[in-house]
């Protein structure tokens, strides 16, 4: 399995000359079930996160549904409901649509109408905005619609470098080159081993499946495995690889990381 991450990911970014010369090869069946574990072990936590219950999920809608009711609240309802409520606030869910629909129909009739409610607000702020008999109530609903508009745009702070359209697959190669430059270093650092240095790396990287001459930059060795500088720690050399895999910066691949889990444990829509 793990060969073909970093293989597709030069694919699909049409990598430079360190894509095209990268290619992980198969590993033995015991490393391959370690490399499995250190790829996915991590992501099946997300996987078991807590997910609202209906009666939670229930007690959200109406909590949303009740600023409606509200004259102090009724004003930002709409912009209260996409905010906590994300986009199944304006459109009915995967699970409502099914021949038999999920969840409770109590739920269901109430989603219907907060729908309505926050596409009737966003009509009447249009309509105000256009046709309001004084400035500042044209400006009041021109600022609520900005803002409601903002919500659904999203933000692209930090994304001036190159879009990265799986971000998981960052991660998933990162990780990848992290298990096996951490088994490597293992292999050679290994009592049992004997010979040369030379001859060890070759091994790591025969068991590795890692390119001997990528194996050798990172350990700082040339073609005689003499070093020639201060080795760069297992990560940092694996943010790099994987960055020149996707032919992005660094930089962007280290704020992938730093997002993914807590991204990725954040649900953009409170549906059960």
């Amino acid at each position: 399995m793990g060969v073909g991450v970093v293989r597709e990911a030069r694919t699909k970014n049409n990598g430079d000359e360190f894509g095209k010369r990268f290619e992980l090869r198969a590993l033995s069946a015991e490393d391959a079930l370690q490399e499995h574990e250190f790829l996915f072990g991590p992501l099946r936590a997300i996987a078991r996160a807590k997910r609202p219950s209906w009666a939670e999920f229930g007690d959200d809608v109406r909590a949303v549904l009740a600023r409606f009711d509200e004259r102090a609240t009724f004003d930002e309802a709409p912009i209260a409901a996409l905010k906590d409520l994300g986009f199944i606030a304006l459109r009915p869910d995967r699970w409502e649509t099914l021949q038999q629909p999920l969840g409770p129909s109590e739920l269901r009739a109430n989603l219907q109408c907060l729908r309505g409610f926050v596409w009737s607000a966003v009509e009447r702020w249009r309509y105000q905005a256009e046709r309001a008999d004084t400035v500042r109530e044209r400006r009041a609903a021109a600022v609520r619609l900005q803002e409601f508009c903002k919500l659904l745009s999203g933000t692209s702070r930090g994304r001036r470098e190159k879009a990265l359209t799986e971000p998981i697959r960052v991660v998933l190669v990162y990780r990848q080159l992290v298990f096996r430059l951490q088994l490597a270093r293992k292999v050679i650092a290994d009592p049992d081993l004997s010979g040369p240095r030379a001859e060890r790396v070759r091994l790591a990287a025969e068991r590795t499946g890692l390119p001997l001459e990528h194996l050798r930059d990172h350990l700082l060795l040339d073609e005689e495995s003499r070093p020639k500088g201060q080795l760069l720690s297992i990560e940092q050399t694996a943010r790099i690889w994987t960055a020149r895999a996707f032919g992005v910066n660094e930089r962007t691949v280290a704020n992938v990381l730093s997002r993914s889990l807590r991204v990725r444990s954040r649900r953009s829509d409170r549906s059960p």
